[in-house]
């Protein structure tokens, strides 16, 4: 799963978007704008994954992958 898939498995979770994922879902749709690889994903990336503290596998099976995938996108820095 890339970044701009693990963001769009968040959106199309709209059951939650008023418990888990409700302060993360404008942080995800800014997401989706951004390059992919770029500074500003990675920052971005880094403030979705501090709200997604609280959903869960028992509330989408993907919500670990997505996580990891958050996870290793907030840590590629670009070289100057």
């Amino acid at each position: 799963m890339n970044i701009k898939e693990a963001l769009q498995v968040i959106l199309n979770d709209t059951e939650h978007y008023g418990t888990s994922l409700k302060y993360a879902i404008n942080y995800v749709k800014a997401a989706t704008l951004m390059e992919e690889g770029s500074e500003e994903l990675r920052v971005q990336c880094l403030y979705i994954l501090n709200i997604l503290g609280y959903w869960t596998v028992r509330q989408n099976k993907l919500s670990k992958e997505v996580k990891e995938v958050l996870k290793r996108e907030s840590k590629i820095k670009k070289e100057d």
